[in-house]
């Protein structure tokens, strides 16, 4: 399955920016954006699995609930 990189609006939307073959070429594109972003820039790059490029936008765009922290573990 492809990688598909995804560019992450300050609303949270999702924008396709390109699609990879390899985990490695996705993952140093998000980083090379990460590292390069002008300060307050509030966008970001997200990668992202999927069979094709809706469903990776529907994945990244899924309101998950947060994780449930037990007091032991605080």
């Amino acid at each position: 399955m492809p990688y598909f990189v995804f560019r992450i609006s300050e609303d949270g939307k999702p924008s396709f920016e390109n699609e990879y073959a390899t985990f490695k070429e996705a993952r140093q594109v998000c980083r090379d954006y990460r590292m390069s972003k002008p300060e307050g820039d509030l966008t970001d790059m997200r990668m992202i699995i999927a069979k094709d490029r809706k469903e990776g936008r529907r994945l990244l765009s899924a309101k998950r609930k947060p994780p449930t922290v037990e007091e032991w573990e605080a």
